[in-house]
């Protein structure tokens, strides 16, 4: 979606966001195995802090759907219930 700028067939639109969980899910439990337990509450508060300016960059920058369909761009979504 984000190399081709477009959503692709509209019956398949809304996967993206299954496939931001996915990834988040299998890369998180890495993330908490591998940070101290002292760690991780600022690792959360960053990636809260730092998407939405990383999306705000993709955006400027002329990128109509990676700042929206982006795991990178979108953790800060899920790094809330974390």
């Amino acid at each position: 979606m984000a190399i081709d700028q477009t959503y692709g067939a509209i019956w398949l639109a809304g996967t993206w966001s299954l496939a931001i969980e996915e990834q988040f899910y299998l890369l998180f439990p890495l993330i908490v195995l591998w940070l101290p337990a002292a760690a991780l509450p600022r690792f959360l508060i960053a990636t809260l802090v730092l998407c939405p300016v990383g999306r705000i960059i993709s955006y400027l920058a002329g990128d109509a759907f990676g700042y929206y369909v982006l795991m990178p761009l979108r953790a800060d979504i899920l790094a809330v219930g974390a």
